[in-house]
């Protein structure tokens, strides 16, 4: 039996509190798989099995391996959450006095299923801070438009779609008590120039050239 099968059925023997005879066999037959995992040495493991307890021993050891599990899986969200905060951070750009998010980064379910309740944006002189569930469902709800923008001021966090008439502003949010938060960081962001406005008469003058009406 593969070790993965073995600790399923072995879990699922003690958590439905099967005859201990049945739970001992599936011990002994697959000692070999189960010791790794249960961290115990294989002829210790044997050992067990014809001793008494068994069961009570099995239950403390698969109840330390799901705490393990959880804290290892809840380790991983937070590294993976925090590597998106700080690609976010990277690509943002200020630009007209806000800054400029990137949408597909801010709305990565990686950014907002760590352990952090908030997630802050941290900007030169201020900081926005949003609830991680609140992100959540604007990703889960807002539909993808193609033209979908995202930016930040002291005001909040804005969402604008379909040329700024569909728009979403999440305001700053007040964290109550001692409370897990990420942070973007955006104090560093670069600079973008705003683009010149488009002058009729030099589009007019351009538009008569291309069409070889001047002259």
């Amino acid at each position: 039996m593969r070790r993965s099968d073995a600790l399923r059925e072995l879990q699922q023997l003690v958590q439905f509190e099967a005859a201990e005879d049945e739970v001992r066999a599936l011990v002994a037959a697959n000692a070999m798989e189960l010791a790794p995992v249960l961290g115990v040495r294989v002829d210790r493991l044997e050992g067990a099995t014809r001793e008494e307890g068994l069961m009570d021993r099995l239950r403390g050891r698969l109840a330390e391996l799901r705490r393990r599990r959880r804290e290892q899986q809840r380790l991983d969200a937070a590294v993976a959450a925090a590597g998106v905060a700080a690609a976010l951070g990277r690509s943002a750009r200020r630009r007209g006095g806000v800054v400029h998010l990137d949408v597909t980064l801010l709305l990565d379910s990686g950014l907002m299923a760590g352990p952090a309740r908030y997630v802050r944006f941290v900007a030169d002189g201020y900081a926005v801070p949003i609830e991680s569930s609140v992100l959540m469902r604007v990703r889960r709800h807002l539909p993808k438009f193609p033209d979908l923008g995202a930016y930040l001021d002291e005001r909040g966090l804005h969402l604008r779609w379909r040329g700024g008439i569909g728009q979403l502003n999440l305001r700053p949010q007040v964290m109550v008590g001692r409370v897990e938060v990420l942070d973007v960081p955006l104090r560093a962001v670069r600079e973008v120039p705003q683009p010149e406005p488009l002058r009729v008469n030099n589009f007019v003058e351009a538009l008569y050239e291309a069409l070889g009406l001047t002259g």
